[in-house]
This record gives structure tokens, sequence and C-alpha cells, in this order.
């Protein structure tokens, strides 16, 4: 009798905990609640590579062109008027949503290259998705720059009215990140995507671009007029330089290097 009455009561303090996590897509997602974006952006059947939706923080919903330079069959079908609750993660990375839809639903190639934000310290880049349908499905994050990114598919059979849903997380650095340096991409058939949450964000823009700051590369110099920070990476993300005045490049081997600065929108990317 006492093991009943304790199983019992573990079961209502289940019940009551996964009660108190559940929380909505704009409560879960503070960078990018996509759901949200219905109302601003035109519904698309299709988008390709060059031609494109733009979310209001600057990220780009895009499809791809193919190695023979056609463009691929691509979708992201708009559902603006779902409203989706989420239940946060709470062991390994794994949420349940309810299955009542999400705003976008991407083919397998589609992407959002994020926009513009700013961290304060170390964390993640988060993306809530949900599989479509019964096979594996899931999305890649990836931050080129850094060389960093993490795939995940996960099995998307649907349990009555419930289906799995899941959280995507790559670590990331704290700095600023520029337009297009984060890329989420669906690389498994067809995603729901809810949005992206990124941890200690303390900004979702940045302000002066390079060319504001007079920042240019002369074939042998970086030249840094307003002693801003920059810092110098290489093709592979490591850092190879960094300070507040011109940066002689004499020394440096051959190849692409990016150069960013602090405050600053976009990056310049030089060929030594």
């Amino acid at each position: 009798m006492k093991k009943t009455l304790l199983f019992g009561a573990a079961i209502f303090a289940a019940m009551t905990m996964n009660a108190q996590i559940v929380k909505t897509v704009a409560e879960v997602c503070n960078y990018l609640d996509i759901q949200a974006e219905a109302a601003t952006l035109t519904a698309v059947s299709q988008i390709t590579s060059t031609e494109w939706a733009t979310a209001s923080n600057g990220s780009v919903f895009k499809g791809y062109a193919k190695s023979d330079g056609t463009e691929a069959e691509v979708k992201w079908n708009v559902k603006e008027d779902y409203n989706t609750s989420i239940i946060m993660p709470e062991m390994a990375g794994v949420l349940d949503t309810l299955v009542v839809g999400t705003m976008y639903r991407s083919a397998s190639g589609g992407s959002i290259e994020l926009g513009d934000f700013v961290t304060t310290a170390d964390g993640k880049i988060q993306v809530y998705f949900q599989p479509n349908g019964d096979s594996d499905r899931g999305v890649e994050i990836s931050c080129e720059y850094l060389n960093l990114s993490n795939e995940v598919l996960k099995s998307g059979v649907k349990i009555d009215n419930i289906r799995p849903g899941y959280v995507a997380e790559l670590e990331i650095p704290a700095g600023e990140y520029y337009a297009g340096d984060i890329v989420i991409k669906v690389v498994s058939n067809t995603c729901n995507i809810f949005g992206v949450n990124i941890e200690n964000l303390q900004s979702t823009a940045l302000s002066n671009t390079i060319a504001d700051a007079g920042i240019s590369y002369n074939g042998r110099e970086i030249l840094n007029p307003q002693a801003k920070k920059i810092v110098v990476y290489n093709v592979l993300g490591k850092q190879v330089a960094q300070g507040n005045g011109n940066i002689n490049m004499d020394s440096f081997q051959s190849g692409v290097y990016l150069v960013r600065a602090e405050g600053i929108k976009n990056a310049l990317k030089i060929r030594k």
C-alpha cells in the first residue's frame, strides 16, 4: 500500500512539473519567433537562393542552387494561424510538442541565415524544431568562420496526437556575430521549425559597418584609421592576429582571411 501511494505521488509530482514547463514559442525563442514573423512576411510557397524572405531581425529564409546552377525545389510553407506550445527539454535535449503545426515547414536544403547579434558570454544557439512525418528529419547549425557545426537528426514517429519535437544546439563563444555567420539548414526530408533561442543574448543588431570605420586592406596592411579593436581569422576560423591599430600581413601565409571589428556590423574578407 505504501509503495502504491509513493508511486502515485511520483506520478502527480511529474505531472505537476510538466505542467509548469509548458511555454509558448515566444517565451522560448528570444531571437527568432518564426510564428510571429508570419504577420510581417509574405506567405511564400517556394523561395530560391536568389529570391528569399527576410525576417524583421535580418534573418534570411533561403532555398539553394544545385551544382548544375538550377534551383532546387525548396519550399517554405507558411502557417501563420497556429498557437503552438512547447514543453521545455528536461533530459538529453529532448522535448515533446503538441502537433498543432508550425509557421514554417521547409524541404531538405532550405536554410535560415541568422542576422546580426551580440552575446555577452559563451552559450548555445538553440533551434526548436519538429520532424514532419515518420522518418529521420533534422537540422544542422553551423558557423563557418569558427569551423563549428552540429547536425541533429531524430525520428519523427507519430504517436496518437503527439509527435516528438527536438532542440538542436550549437555551442558558440561570446562575441559579435554578423548576418550569415550562423546558418540553420534542413538536412533531411522536411522539417517544421518553431524558432531560435540564443543564450546570453545582449543585442539583436550591430551598428556601424566596415566601410563606416574605414577599415581596408592595401595588399600589405589592414588599415584601421579609427583604432577599432580588430581580430583576424584564417579560413579554419582560428584567430591569427588582433590589435587596435594597423596590422601588417607580410609575415602571414598566402590565403584568405576574415577581419572583424568590435561593434561593426559586417566583416572584411581579404586575400593575401
